[in-house]
């Protein structure tokens, strides 16, 4: 109790110093490469490769995620200072949202494009034609990226500073594909190049 206690105390003050947290964030990313950099050194030159091949996947991933943790950090301010909060279509308008529930898009799409990969990888797969890894990786960065041209675009077609909601639905739609290719993907990649490195 009184260790939850004291970790709950050390995380607010962290979060309340500027100072304090970017040390952190620094300190922990060269204590992971210290860690890489230990077990390259201590492995069979066998496991060298997948521990590499772990490291460069890491890297990207966090890359990645900067990106994608746009949705709940800048799109959000985005959506709350330059879109419109309606959904028109041929100038009838179907429903409004709030700038928070923008964010509902992400699980939306998630659900919605899940069954379609699940059903595109099957049928690669039995066909003797699965995409590589790494291609679906590489994908999944470039789909994150058109997400964000899609944003960046959108200010040509606004309104009195404001966007349609649309391009929201669309930017979204390309971020969830990305997680979908890039996340899951990343993480499951990781054991299974160890283990056959």
């Amino acid at each position: 109790m009184a260790g939850a206690v004291g970790l709950d105390l050390a995380t607010v003050f962290v979060l309340q110093n500027e100072r304090v947290a970017a040390i952190c964030v620094y300190g922990a990313g060269l204590v992971v490469l210290a860690i890489f950099g230990w077990m390259l050194l201590k492995c069979d030159r066998s496991e060298r490769a997948g521990l590499l091949a772990a490291l460069i996947l890491t890297l990207q991933v966090i890359l990645f995620f900067i990106f994608y943790q746009q949705m709940s950090t800048s799109l959000t301010l985005f959506a709350l200072r330059n879109v419109n909060a309606s959904f028109t279509r041929f100038n009838v308008t179907l429903f409004s949202w709030s700038s928070a529930q923008f964010q509902a898009l992400n699980p939306l799409w998630i659900m919605l494009l899940n069954p379609f990969l699940l059903i595109a990888y099957t049928r690669l797969a039995n066909s003797g034609h699965d995409i590589p890894i790494a291609v679906k990786y590489a994908l999944g960065f470039m789909v994150v990226s058109l997400g964000g041209f899609v944003f960046a675009f959108s200010d040509s077609y606004a309104v009195d500073g404001r966007v349609s909601s649309w391009f929201m639905v669309g930017g979204y739609g390309l971020y969830s594909l990305g997680e979908l290719l890039v996340s899951g993907l990343g993480l499951a990649m990781i054991p299974t190049t160890c283990l056959h490195a």
